[in-house]
């Protein structure tokens, strides 16, 4: 079954305003013709993909499904339709690129800036994300390049190395009794209530660190943005496992960063998929950071 991409879009319109009528207005057409239109394309791929109540249109769950994959496909096409209309001897068009939460993504930012100084019809879109979203969207097409904290796994990515490391340690309120120490030891973690980063506690030199107390891990809650971190640790859900300078620990902030003793440190990484076709501005952005000083050069 192939699917059209017309009625990908009419089936978004549908989630966006969740309501035929507005749908229809947005699209332009009749609200006999989508409702026929939706109608015919649950009939093609064999799922109800909304609830009708009255006038509301409630996803279901093969329909929240879709709803995501379609905005993915979308923008590939978007992507793809944009790469093919650039002009090769312009630079244009937009880099798109994955990456987790970095104090290192300052360097690369200067970088950006650089980049379209000399190249204004460029522009960047950056996702943020932790590695397996990072990867996921190297591996649908919809990020030219992905940054990633700690050594990743996959073995038909291209990599260059930043000369930045993250450090680990604990975020916590500054009143609280760890804040007296000049490091955190593994053993003042047992049964902590901790904020933790998806995986995080799972994978790499963090995990080898939490292993003599495993059994004692106290996970409070998960998070994917540091910022959600921060209102946890000052609303006293735990203490939040992470990376230095990414939450604002300055004065006045009522938060404080206290680093693991033995120091844990990760390499991030700056990556993108063997054989994967680069638009022309990839191209030439990555051999701005080939050869920048922010990489590690053999």
């Amino acid at each position: 079954m192939g699917m059209d991409i017309r009625l990908l879009r009419y089936f978004l319109a549908v989630c966006e305003e969740g309501n035929i009528s507005q749908a229809a207005r947005s699209l332009y057409i009749t609200q006999p013709t989508l409702s026929r239109q939706i109608a015919e394309f649950e009939r093609e791929i064999g799922s109800q993909l909304f609830i009708r109540k009255g006038r509301q249109m409630m996803l279901t769950d093969k329909g929240v499904y879709l709803q995501s994959r379609a905005r993915e496909i979308l923008s590939l096409v978007q992507n793809t339709e944009e790469e093919l209309k650039t002009n090769d001897e312009i630079l244009a068009g937009t880099i798109h690129i994955a990456a987790g939460e970095s104090w290192a993504l300052q360097p690369l930012a200067a970088l950006i800036r650089e980049f379209r100084e000399q190249y204004p019809e460029v522009t960047f879109a950056v996702h943020t994300g932790n590695g397996e979203d990072v990867a996921m969207r190297i591996e649908l097409g919809l990020a030219d390049f992905g940054v990633f904290m700690g050594k990743h796994k996959h073995a038909d990515y291209e990599v260059l190395t930043f000369q930045a490391t993250d450090t680990w340690g604990l975020i916590m309120p500054e009143d609280a009794p760890l804040a007296q120490q000049e490091s955190i030891t593994v053993e003042d973690l047992c049964d902590l209530p901790l904020v933790a980063s998806e995986g995080t506690l799972d994978h790499g030199d963090l995990a080898t660190w939490l292993n003599p107390i495993r059994n004692h891990l106290n996970i409070a809650c998960t998070y994917t943005l540091a910022y959600n971190a921060a209102m946890l640790v000052i609303e006293h859900v735990g203490y939040a496992v992470t990376f230095d300078r990414i939450i604002a620990t300055n004065k006045g902030s009522g938060l404080v960063f206290r680093p693991l003793a033995p120091a844990v440190t990760s390499p991030v990484e700056f990556a993108w998929k063997q054989g994967q076709h680069l638009s022309h501005a990839a191209r030439a952005f990555l051999e701005i950071v080939h050869s920048s000083d922010i990489v590690r050069h053999k």
